[in-house]
C-alpha cells in the first residue's frame, strides 16, 4: 500500500506540499522554518509523509465501506420490495409514506406506486371494514402497543381479498408519528376457515337432526302402542251401533282424532327414517307427472303448475305413496309462500354427477342420480329460517295453521330413499328444493310392478292364531277383533310362553302373530325356533317400534310378512288372510 501511495503522489510534489505545511504551522506558532536543522526538517518531513499515507489508507478504507454499504441497501431494499408480505409505512393522518411491491402486487398497482404512495391507506380498504382500521390505529398510537387486525381490501379489478395488518408505532427522528404495517393476504386462510365452519356446522346439524329423529321414533313407537287399542277399540264399538245412534257418532269422532293422530305418528316415523317403506322400481318422471295433474286440483287457481319431465325414464327404488307425498308437501310449502299467487314449477332429469358436481352439492358422491326440482316464485325465506326448515314442529305460520312436520316429513323421506335433498332461498326470489335420488339402470321394462293383494271379499276365517303380544292392551284388542272374524286366537304374552302353547296344541296352529321385540326373546328368536319343528306354519309380524329397532334385531327381512301397529280391523283382518292364503 506504501508503494502505491508513493506512486500516486511523487517525493517531489510531497516535499513541497510539506514545506509549505510546515511553513503554515511555523507562522502559527511564530517559529522560524528556516532555523531548523536539516535533521529536524528531515524528521518533519518523515512525520507529514506518514500522516498522509495514513489519510490516504482511511480514505480507501471509507470508500469500501461506502460500496458495501450501497450494496446492502441495495440488498435491503431488493428484500423490502420482493418480500412475501407486503409492507408500508403510514403517517398518523393515514397517508402512506412507503410501499413495497409486494404491497403493490396485492392492490393490482405494480408499476404505479404514484397510485398508492400520499394515499389514504383506507382507499384501498373496504368500506364495510374501514371502521375496523380506524379503531386499530387509534389504539395504536394512544396506546402504543402493537395492533393486528382482519379485514377485507380492495384490489385494482375491484375484486375483495381478505388481509391481515399488524401494525407498530414508529418516532420519526424529527418527532413525527408514524408505523409501519406488515400487510398479509389470508384469503386462502379465510376460505379454509368458512369452510370448516361450515362442515362443522353441517355435523352440527345432522347430529341434531339424528338425535331429534331418535327421540322422534321413540315417541312414535310408544304413541303407536297407544294408538293401536283407541283406534281397535274403537272401531270394535261403531260396529255396535245402529244407523242414527247418537253414540255411534261419538265413535266416530274418536276414530277421526285417532286417525290424525295416526298420521302424525307416521309423519315422525318418516322424518326419523324409520317407517317402514314398500319399495318398488318406479319411474320418478312417470310419479312426478301424475301426481302433478293431481295437485292442479288441490292447489289454489291462482298458482299456475308447471311440469318439465326429463327426456329418459328416471328408474329409483322407492315408496311411491312417500314420494308422492314428498312432492305434496313440497307443494303445499310452495303455495303458503305465495299468497297472492305465483308459479309452482315441477321438473325431473338424469344427472351424471361426476367429482366437479359432487363437489359442488354437499353430501353427494359421484354417479348417476334421478333429479327431482320443486320451486316456487314466492318470498323466499331468511337465513334464520333456512337454518331450521327442517327441524320438526318449526313453522313459519300462524298458530294453529301447521304442525311444522311438512318439510321435516320430506328430508325423512329424502334419507329413508338414500338421497340428498338442498334447497336455495332469496327474500322476494323464492324457493328451489333440488333432490337427488339414487338412479337405477337398466329396468325402464320392469316399471310399475304391484304385489297382488288379498279381494274385497269375505276377510273372515276358521283357523288357530298364536297371538304373541307383551302389551297387555293390543294383545286384548288384537285377540278381540280376530275373534270376531271367526278365528280361534291362543294368546301368549312372551316367546317362551307361546312356545309351551304351541307345544300343548300339538303344532295344529295355522298362523303364528307375533309382535317384534319383546323383553326375553324377541321375535326372531321365536321364529327360528317355530320354524324348526314346525316349518310349515306361516308367520305375520307387527310392531310399533321404528324400522331401525327392528333391523338392528335382524328380524324385518325381505319377503317376511309384516303390518304396522297402530292397524285398523280391516289392514289386520286383510293381512292375516293375505298371510294364510299365500
Amino acid at each position: 500500500m506504501t508503494a502505491e501511495m508513493s506512486r500516486s503522489v511523487p517525493p517531489d510534489n510531497l516535499r513541497r506540499r510539506a514545506e509549505s505545511m510546515a511553513r503554515e504551522a511555523a507562522a502559527v506558532t511564530g517559529e522560524n522554518l528556516d532555523a531548523l536543522s536539516p535533521e529536524e526538517a528531515q524528521r518533519l518531513f518523515h512525520e507529514l509523509r506518514v500522516h498522509q499515507i495514513e489519510l490516504e489508507m482511511q480514505n480507501e478504507e471509507l470508500r469500501r465501506a461506502q460500496q458495501e454499504l450501497e450494496a446492502s441497501r441495495a440488498r435491503y431494499f431488493d428484500l423490502y420490495d420482493l418480500a412475501p408480505v407486503g409492507y408500508i409505512r403510514v403517517n398518523e393522518q393515514g397517508l402512506i409514506l412507503e410501499a413495497n411491491l409486494t404491497f403493490a402486487d396485492m392492490l393490482g398497482l405494480v408499476g404505479a406506486k404514484g397510485a398508492i404512495l400520499k394515499q389514504p391507506l383506507t382507499r384501498f380498504i373496504l368500506p364495510e371494514d374501514q371502521d375496523i382500521y380506524y379503531r386499530h390505529r387509534t389504539q395504536l398510537f394512544e396506546a402504543g402497543a402493537p395492533q393486528a387486525c382482519d379485514l377485507r381490501m380492495l384490489h385494482r379489478d375491484g375484486s375483495q381479498f381478505w388481509a391481515r395488518l399488524e401494525a407498530k408505532a414508529i418516532q420519526e427522528a424529527d418527532g413525527a408519528g408514524t408505523c409501519r404495517i406488515a400487510v398479509s393476504n389470508i384469503t386462502e386462510r379465510k376460505r379454509s376457515e368458512e369452510e370448516k365452519a361450515t362442515l362443522l356446522e353441517q355435523v352440527n346439524q345432522a347430529q341434531k337432526m339424528e338425535t331429534i329423529g331418535r327421540l322422534a321414533g321413540g315417541v312414535a313407537h310408544d304413541l303407536n302402542n297407544l294408538l293401536t287399542p283407541i283406534m281397535g277399540y274403537g272401531e270394535l264399538l261403531l260396529g255396535d251401533f245402529s244407523a242414527g245412534d247418537t253414540g255411534k257418532e261419538f265413535a266416530e269422532e274418536i276414530l277421526r282424532a285417532a286417525e290424525r293422530a295416526r298420521d302424525l305418528v307416521r309423519q315422525l316415523l318418516i322424518f326419523s327414517r324409520r317407517q317402514v317403506a314398500d319399495f318398488n322400481l318406479i319411474d320418478l318422471n312417470e310419479t312426478a307427472e301424475g301426481f302433478a295433474s293431481l295437485l292442479r286440483r288441490t292447489i289454489r287457481e291462482d298458482i299456475a303448475i308447471e311440469f318439465t319431465p326429463g327426456a329418459a325414464a328416471a328408474c329409483i327404488l322407492g315408496d311411491r305413496g312417500q314420494l308422492e307425498q314428498a312432492i305434496m308437501n313440497l307443494a303445499v310449502n310452495g303455495q303458503d309462500a305465495m299468497p297472492e299467487g305465483g308459479v309452482l314449477t315441477i321438473a325431473t332429469s338424469l344427472v351424471d354427477a361426476d367429482a366437479a358436481y359432487a363437489a359442488a352439492h354437499e353430501e353427494l358422491a359421484p354417479g348417476r342420480y334421478a333429479l327431482l326440482t320443486v320451486s316456487d316464485s314466492g318470498h323466499g325465506m331468511d337465513t334464520g329460517t333456512q337454518t331450521h326448515i327442517f327441524e320438526p314442529f318449526f313453522t313459519t305460520k300462524a298458530s294453529g295453521r301447521g304442525t311444522g312436520l311438512g318439510l321435516a316429513t320430506v328430508y325423512g323421506i329424502v334419507k329413508q330413499h338414500g338421497g340428498r335433498i338442498s334447497f336455495y332461498s332469496e327474500l322476494g326470489r323464492g324457493t328451489t328444493f333440488k333432490i337427488h335420488f339414487p338412479a337405477v339402470e337398466g329396468h325402464a321394462g320392469l316399471i310399475d310392478t304391484v304385489r297382488a293383494g288379498v279381494s274385497d271379499g269375505d276377510l273372515r276365517g276358521v283357523e288357530n292364531i298364536l297371538l304373541v303380544e307383551d302389551n297387555l292392551q293390543v294383545r286384548e284388542l288384537t285377540w278381540a277383533i280376530l275373534e270376531r272374524l271367526g278365528y280361534t286366537v291362543h294368546p301368549a304374552e312372551s316367546g317362551a310362553e307361546a312356545l309351551k302353547v304351541l307345544k300343548a296344541q300339538d303344532g295344529l296352529i295355522h298362523l303364528v302373530l307375533s309382535d317384534v321385540i319383546m323383553p326375553g326373546m324377541n321375535g326372531r328368536e321365536l321364529l327360528a325356533k317355530i320354524s324348526e319343528a314346525y316349518p310349515h306354519i306361516p308367520a305375520l309380524l307387527m310392531s310399533g317400534y321404528t324400522e331401525d329397532a327392528i333391523a338392528r334385531h335382524g328380524v324385518l327381512e325381505a319377503g317376511m310378512n309384516f303390518i304396522q301397529k297402530p292397524f285398523t280391523v280391516e289392514a289386520l283382518a286383510r293381512k292375516v288372510r293375505e298371510t294364510l292364503d299365500a
